[in-house]
């Protein structure tokens, strides 16, 4: 009785989990308040822009490739992701899988699977962006997030509860398609003492600067003379 109770706490928390992390917030584009609640919390607005009028956060949720499993050759240009699912971000594997005792996340993680996982997204640069800073920015990744722009490696964040950027600039083909690939490992299991879920499971952004600019969380100060 007792593993009844406890496996329906975690599967009702895990539920309320995915809840939080997939829910889309829509607010009116129209009246003054509206436009400095969305500039507050992060949501492009339209006429927000940096110098050229370029947007310098553009929500970059929409139009991702999945595959549950490992595919090594996914991390290239040329690879054939027509069959792999799509779907928009937040996205949370493990949460869509079937809760068994077997799973290897154990209770701590309600028993639901992880593994490894593939997202992929095809996505045009205008040629304008040249000359810009142009950099991708993850709120969160479950985890050892390796990430590809056009087959070159950025590098792999191995932590799953902080947000993490790459410099994206020296690898983009202007006024062309490109591919940016994630792989994302959540294999190595148990490495959490609650449910941590398995993907990218916050927003991403595309964050495009002139090359001179205050970086993300950065601070400007101004001294009198």
């Amino acid at each position: 009785m007792k593993k009844i109770v406890r496996l329906a706490v975690f599967l009702a928390v895990a539920i309320f989990y995915q809840s939080i992390c997939s829910a889309r917030i829509s607010l009116p584009a129209t009246g003054n308040d509206n436009l400095l609640l969305q500039k507050s919390i992060g949501i492009p607005v339209k006429g927000t822009s940096s110098s050229g009028g370029i947007q310098r956060k553009q929500l970059f949720d929409d139009g991702w490739k999945f595959f549950l499993g490992d595919i090594p050759e996914a991390s290239k240009n040329d690879f054939n992701d027509k069959d792999w699912r799509s779907l928009s971000l937040p996205h949370d594997w493990s949460i869509e899988g079937t809760i068994n005792p077997k799973n290897p996340t154990g209770g701590a993680g309600g028993y639901f699977p992880a593994g490894i996982g593939w997202y992929r997204k095809t996505f045009p640069v205008p040629g304008e962006w040249e000359g810009k800073h142009i950099s991708i920015y993850f709120e969160g990744v479950y985890m050892n997030a390796e990430v590809f722009i056009n087959g070159k490696s950025l590098g792999i964040y191995p932590y799953g509860y902080t947000s993490f950027s790459y410099d994206l600039s020296p690898y983009l083909v202007f006024g062309e398609d490109n591919v940016i690939s994630v792989r994302v490992d959540n294999s190595q299991q148990i490495n959490s003492r609650w449910y941590s879920g398995s993907g990218i499971y916050r927003h991403v952004w595309m964050m495009v600067t002139e090359p001179v600019h205050v970086a993300q969380w950065g601070n400007v100060s101004i001294r009198a003379l």
